[in-house]
Parts: C-alpha cells; sequence; structure tokens
C-alpha cells in the first residue's frame, strides 16, 4: 500500500495557470533512478504537447539530490543537457523558501557561525525579543517576531512560514545602530524574510545599551545579503522581477560569492584545525614509544560544515541555475523579466494543501482518497467560475441573496449614531493644551499595563505618518490643512527615525499635533479595552 504520494505539475513563467500532470502512490519515498525516469518521461511528453520545459524545481530530500547526480548536476554546472533538444540545457533549481528555512535552523541549532568578519549569534535575535517585550500591550515595532522563530519545536522548524518571518533587514538595523549610533540612516531592504516590516524599527533602539549587540557586525553583513538574496528570489510582479544586469541579478551574484568565499574559508579553518590536533596525535604516539600512521591533509575528517551538504549544493546550484535562466529566457526567448517566485514549489505546495482541505478533518488522507481528489483537483481550475462570477452553484447563491442584515433597520441606525458621535467630537473639538490631562487621566489601577511605556513612540509616529499621508488626498487644494497634519523632512525629530529608515522617499512624516491626537485615541482604545468586552458597540466605549 502506498504511503507517499508523488506528484509533478506544469507552472509557466508567464500567466497564473498551474496545472498538474501526473501522481504517483509509492511505499516509502521513490528512489533517485525511479525519479529520473519518471521526470525524463513527464518532460518529454510536456514538449510533445508544444510545452517548453526549462527548469526542474524540487526540494531538498536527499532522493531528490541524488536525481541531481543522475542528469550529472554539480556545483560547478547546474544544467543538463536536455533530453529533447542537444542546443537547450534543462536547469535544476532547488524550492528557495525551503533553503531559506534550513539556514534558520542553522542558525538556531548552532548559537554561533563564525564567518571571517566575526561571530553571528542567536542571542542578537534574543537581545532583539527582549527590547520588544518591553511593550506587551499597544503599538509595538517588533511585533511578528516571538521566541518560537529563534526557539522553534519540532513540528515548527520544518514550516516553512516561521523562516519567512524572522525579521532579518529591520533586524539589521537594530543591530547596526544599536552598536554604532552615530549612524542615522541606512539603505532600505523590504523583503521580508528576517522580516522587513519587523527590521528597520530595531534600528529606532539604537540608544537603548545592549551589551549583547556589540558584536554584530558579522551579522549585519549576512543579513543585508540574505535579505537583498531573498528580494531578488521572490519577485512576484513586474516591477520588481529579474531583468539582466539590475540590481536583483547582480544582489544573487553577491550572495554567491559571499557563500562560496565563506565556505572556503570554513573549510581551511578546520582542516587547519585538524592538522594541528594530528600533529598531537603523532607527537603523543611518538612519545610512549609507538609508530604512528601519520594521514594526509586530504584524509582528515573535518567537522560539519555550517550548513548541511544538502543546504550548500542547493544554494549553490539554485542560484547558479536562476542566472544562467534568466540569461537564456531574456536573450534567447525575448523575455523581458522574469518574476522569480515562479522559481519555486509554491504552487505545489497549495495543490497539496488543497488535497488536505477538501478531506475535511482528516488532514492525512490515505492513498485511495489521494489518488481520487487529485483526479478531481486536477481539473479544478477548469471548472472553477471566474472571480466575480454570479455562477457559484449549491447553497451560495441562496446565501448571498439572503443577507437581509445589510439592509436591516438596526444597522442603519447604529450607523446613524456612529457618525452623529463622530460629528459631536469633532464640533467640539480638544485643545491641544488639554491632550497632557487628558492622557494622565487614563492612569488607573491598571497601570502596571498602562503605564507610559506602553507606547512606543516610534511605531506611533509611523502610525501617524500613515495616517498622514492618506490624508492628504482629501485636501490637495488646502495648504494650511496640510500643514496641520504633515511635515517637512527637515523638521523630523528622533521619533521619526522608523519612518527614515522605511522609506524609499515616499513615506509622509507627521505633526506633532496629529501625533498627540494618535496618543489619545491609541489610550483609549487601550482603557476600553480593560472597561469592557469586545462587543458590538465597544466602538461607543471608545468614544465616550
Amino acid at each position: 500500500m502506498g504511503d507517499h504520494a508523488l506528484v509533478i505539475s506544469f507552472q509557466p513563467f508567464r500567466g497564473q495557470w498551474v496545472q498538474a500532470i501526473a501522481c504517483f502512490l509509492t511505499h516509502s519515498n521513490a528512489t533517485a533512478d525511479e525519479l529520473t525516469k519518471l521526470l525524463l518521461e513527464a518532460v518529454i511528453l510536456l514538449e510533445r504537447s508544444n510545452l517548453f520545459v526549462d527548469g526542474v524545481v524540487t526540494d531538498g530530500a536527499s532522493w531528490n539530490r541524488s536525481m541531481w547526480i543522475n542528469f550529472g548536476v554539480t556545483k560547478e554546472k547546474p544544467s543538463a543537457e536536455h533530453p529533447c533538444d542537444p542546443q537547450r540545457r534543462l536547469w535544476f533549481i532547488s524550492d528557495f523558501p525551503h533553503l531559506l528555512k534550513c539556514m534558520r535552523n542553522a542558525v538556531c541549532s548552532k548559537k554561533i557561525i563564525k564567518t571571517p568578519k566575526g561571530d553571528v549569534k542567536l542571542d542578537h535575535w534574543e537581545a532583539i525579543i527582549e527590547a520588544n517585550e518591553l511593550h506587551q500591550v499597544g503599538l509595538r515595532q517588533c511585533h511578528k517576531l516571538t521566541r518560537d522563530h529563534i526557539n522553534p519545536d519540532p513540528w515548527q522548524k520544518v514550516r516553512v512560514g516561521m523562516a519567512f518571518q524572522v525579521p532579518e533587514t529591520e533586524i539589521n538595523y537594530y543591530l547596526l545602530l544599536e552598536s554604532k549610533p552615530e549612524m542615522s540612516v541606512m539603505s532600505h531592504f523590504d523583503f521580508q524574510f528576517w522580516s522587513a516590516s519587523v527590521a528597520a524599527s530595531m534600528s529606532c533602539l539604537r540608544f537603548q545599551d545592549c551589551s549583547k549587540l556589540d558584536d554584530c557586525d558579522a551579522s549585519i553583513e549576512m543579513r543585508e545579503l540574505i535579505n537583498k538574496l531573498s528580494d531578488a528570489m521572490n519577485s512576484n510582479r513586474p516591477a520588481n522581477a529579474m531583468r539582466l544586469n539590475t540590481s536583483q541579478y547582480q544582489d544573487i551574484q553577491n550572495f554567491l560569492d559571499y557563500f562560496v568565499s565563506l565556505k572556503k574559508w570554513d573549510d581551511d579553518r578546520l582542516l587547519e584545525k585538524l592538522v594541528i590536533g594530528e600533529k598531537a596525535r603523532v607527537a603523543n604516539l611518538r612519545a610512549k614509544g609507538k609508530r604512528p600512521r601519520e594521514k594526509s591533509r586530504d584524509a582528515l575528517r573535518q567537522e560539519d560544515y555550517i550548513f548541511s551538504d544538502s543546504t550548500d549544493i542547493g544554494l549553490i546550484v539554485t542560484l547558479k541555475g536562476t542566472l544562467e535562466l534568466v540569461k537564456f529566457l531574456v536573450e534567447k526567448c525575448n523575455f523581458q523579466f522574469v518574476m522569480t517566485a515562479r522559481l519555486n514549489q509554491d504552487a505545489l505546495e497549495r495543490f497539496f494543501g488543497l488535497v488536505r482541505q477538501s478531506c475535511g478533518g482528516n488532514t492525512h488522507p490515505e492513498p485511495r482518497v489521494f489518488a481520487q481528489l487529485f483526479r478531481l483537483l486536477s481539473v479544478y481550475s477548469l471548472v472553477k467560475p471566474m472571480r466575480g462570477s454570479n455562477i457559484t452553484g449549491g447553497n451560495m447563491v441562496t446565501t448571498l441573496l439572503n443577507l437581509d442584515d445589510l439592509k436591516s433597520k438596526t444597522k442603519q441606525e447604529r450607523q446613524k449614531a456612529f457618525t452623529d458621535k463622530l460629528d459631536e467630537l469633532v464640533i467640539n473639538g480638544i485643545h491641544l493644551d488639554e491632550i497632557p490631562d487628558i492622557i494622565e487621566s487614563f492612569n488607573h489601577d491598571h497601570n502596571y499595563v498602562l503605564g507610559g511605556e506602553s507606547i512606543d513612540e516610534f511605531a506611533l509616529s509611523y502610525v501617524a505618518g500613515f495616517v498622514s499621508r492618506h490624508s492628504t488626498r482629501y485636501i490637495k487644494d488646502c495648504v494650511e490643512c496640510e500643514k496641520c497634519i504633515k511635515k517637512t523632512e527637515s523638521e523630523k525629530t528622533e521619533v521619526d527615525m522608523l519612518i527614515t529608515m522605511k522609506s524609499k522617499g515616499w513615506l509622509t512624516y507627521a505633526t506633532d499635533a496629529l501625533i498627540n491626537l494618535l496618543r489619545v485615541i491609541e489610550q483609549s482604545l487601550l482603557q476600553a479595552s480593560l472597561q469592557s468586552e469586545m462587543e458590538e458597540n465597544f466602538i461607543f466605549v471608545v468614544l465616550d
């Protein structure tokens, strides 16, 4: 009885459609020889159907790596001769999100990674979490980074999503500015591997004393390179797609050079260490009157590399293959750009997710059920109604036609009451001089939750800038109104540093008046959340 499912699907470089073309059930995993034959047959059949196959994407399983060997794929040669055309190449690529997950797990397991420029320590992540835990409620800069990211359990280690949420870019800012307060501006990186939304906020904590971040230069360098690599390898829009001779193309090459040099440096360091140990062993045996058998340098057994062999070859082959494939598509196939997010297994993962969801409560279907669901889901996209159409089938149409609450009198009355309450607040207004007294009135028996430190000033300034930017579209003809909510870059203060770190030139700095207004709103929300349960009239409790 089969206990493993092997699915082969086709995904084009252009277009949004993906089609599963084959499903196989095996007892245990399929061997490398079997995978080689299946892959060759799939490529040949697709080519006969006028579908061009230029790349093969797999995960990092050992049997997939062995299949690469059967095709002659090595670190120096990331492609093989195409089975249907000797003039073409067939590139092999490892699923990039899984490679990032393996790199994250290596940092978590080894705690310390040595590089030529210093140590990359897990304590650097720990320091950021400790700074984040100062704000248990309310606005926080680093709300996505948790201890589960740096101390994952066995199940979390295999989750790719956990690796993508580990803050990296914004952690870089925090590490750099924590150790070098004189640096106030850095270039912004905006991908989520080691989360871009968290990283920039870390730089705003640079003035805090943190002994764990005194030696974080090596961590900053590695994270900058990984962050740029993540941007380049996960482009999913024409605006950020990869083109030849662009920054994304060079970012991949830069990381590849860094990774190869790091491997060579680590090999030399470990080998020299083992040579010294071997000399000591030989000297000790000779001192005892024994005749030792000396080993050559190449015969010495080296310690494990920073990353596993699978991750090592997977990264190098994937990055080299991506560069060569992009060059081939642009120069030979008249592509203007390539969205590199297509070079991973996201579509296949979504397909497996559909299979599990289709089984109801049984998220691990038996082989026969899986095969039946595959046949149904493989044609699902062909019979699925277009988005926005009114042909939904089943009870969905009935449900949509019976949403009486949308026109209910109660709903209209609540909307009118809410609008009247807002009008009352706008008409009466609050003078700026009254704001400190209002904030002071919020202090009560729960001040351990709503103390002065519960609102992060950097995060508050960033939210205020967001409000300011979206408000200016409604007051384009009023210069005075714009001055009330928006200030120039020359007027920015220290609390605006988060905006500076995340901005690419388009973010807005909010005035002190708008920041104070949002501070009152934030305090009101926190106070109301303690005094009232979350229910339909909660917004009126906040307004009162």
